[in-house]
């Protein structure tokens, strides 16, 4: 199945792209609208709905590599979500495991994921430092079968009032006070 296919995921979400895209779309327009004009999608694919056959390294990329980078203030940003209408805001967040995997094997980067709670219309980010990267890999993974596919997948369940889940306006705040210490 997927160990031996590294296009089994893409296969199977697909059909999910346009939505996933447009997730990202959003996050780098409102960091644009927030004065990052610098921001720019650079995840395998990201934003795009074109097909790459293959592992993400064919491409110079790597697994779990984030979708936006910010390059005036060094940070990255990594965007994920649903559209499921039965998680609301008092559900966990799920992140798959190589998102934080990514970010701890690349310290000196200095990463975000924002989620998007997509019929909800809100987003909310967590900050991808030492302390949380660790903390969440102790974390116990979940293996939900998924309803749309059929098929287990592995997360990082997080829960909604964990003090690392801030308003996506955390992360702009966090960005423009960097971008301050950068004159």
């Amino acid at each position: 199945m997927s160990d031996n296919d590294p296009d089994f995921w893409k296969n199977l979400y697909r059909d999910q792209w346009k939505k996933s895209g447009s997730r990202e779309e959003k996050v780098l327009s409102l960091l644009k609208e927030a004065g990052f004009k610098d921001a720019k999608l650079v995840g395998f694919g990201a934003g795009s709905e074109e097909f790459f056959h293959g592992k993400a390294e064919k491409y110079g990329r790597k697994k779990g590599d984030p979708d936006i980078d910010i390059p005036s203030v060094g940070v990255s940003v990594e965007v994920t979500g649903t559209d499921v209408k039965r998680v609301n805001l008092q559900a966990d967040l799920w992140v798959r495991p190589d998102k934080v995997e990514n970010a701890r094997d690349h310290r000196e980067r200095d990463t975000w994921v924002v989620h998007s709670l997509d019929h909800e219309g809100t987003l909310r980010a967590i900050h991808l430092d030492g302390k949380t990267i660790d903390r969440l890999l102790q974390i116990e993974q979940i293996n939900p079968t998924m309803r749309r596919t059929g098929v287990e997948e592995t997360y990082i369940p997080i829960r909604a009032n964990d003090p690392n889940v801030k308003p996506f306006t955390d992360l702009v705040s966090y960005l423009k006070e960097k971008r301050a210490k950068n004159k």
